[in-house]
């Protein structure tokens, strides 16, 4: 009898669990079953950096720039995984001009980025090298910097021939 009683016991539980679970199940399984059917109707990849713009830009960053340069994108961390190139991001065109060699550059979007037209990226000299329907790679103009003349009346020598 307490062999029975406690078989019983433990089965009355799991029962009502999953008479609350099994309706759950059911509608969750109707909703899987529906996205499976829509996803092989509609063949959509969501925008991300498998996205096949995206590895096209990624692509383009391997084959054009040196893996000591730096590029200017959006997305700094995704970049560096992609190509394996140093990467930064920010919206400062001091920034971009100073730190970075190349920009890459989203089309249509001001995201953590510097928004430029064509005019505007010619006064600043960058070129544009690549670019597809979502992004555009800009060569950034080699910074000039300037040169320091260390001694500029020139050095002055003792007699004993040491510098003051």
């Amino acid at each position: 009898d307490t062999l029975g009683r406690s078989s019983r016991s433990r089965v009355v539980p799991v029962a009502l669990a999953l008479l609350v679970i099994t309706p759950l199940v059911i509608e969750h399984s109707r909703q899987t079953v529906n996205a499976v059917r829509y996803h092989r109707a509609h063949d959509v990849v969501l925008w991300g950096p498998e996205h096949p713009d995206a590895r096209e830009l990624f692509d383009a960053v391997m084959r054009l720039t040196d893996q000591r340069d730096v590029v200017v994108f959006s997305q700094a961390r995704t970049m560096n995984l992609y190509t394996g190139r140093l990467s930064i991001q920010g919206n400062n065109r001091q920034m971009l001009l100073e730190r970075g060699d190349w920009y890459a550059m989203a089309r249509d979007s001001d995201y953590i980025q510097v928004p430029l037209d064509a005019a505007e990226a010619d006064e600043l000299g960058l070129e544009a090298v690549w670019s597809n329907a979502r992004f555009i790679l800009w060569r950034i103009p080699e910074r000039q910097v300037p040169t320091l003349d260390p001694w500029p009346s020139g050095p002055t020598i003792s007699g004993d021939g040491e510098l003051p």
